[in-house]
């Protein structure tokens, strides 16, 4: 890893942490202030929805920022890795 390229990665998680963050505490912070002695609850419901929206959204739009993603060029080896997967019962795209 270069240094310029350690820097924009680490302006890319500084940006993409202010994005996600900042509205997240915000919510966090009206919650409790707002919804009385279960902010807790609903906090935690929060939590939860944005894991979730997160794991969904992590490989397509957030992984790509930081790394690049190629299809393998070694047919041998592209072709154990299909069959490891058909194995295991999962997709392999790429």
């Amino acid at each position: 890893m270069t240094p310029a390229l350690f820097v924009a990665d680490a302006l890319k998680h500084a940006a993409l942490a202010a994005a996600l963050g900042i509205p997240l505490i915000a919510c966090i912070l009206w919650l409790m202030e707002r919804a009385g002695g279960w902010w807790w609850l609903y906090a935690w419901l929060i939590w939860v929805g944005f894991n979730l929206l997160i794991l969904a959204v992590y490989p397509a739009w957030i992984a790509p920022l930081f790394n690049k993603f190629l299809p393998l060029d070694d047919p041998q080896l592209k072709n154990a890795s299909s069959a490891c997967s058909k194995n295991a019962a999962s997709e392999c795209r790429g």
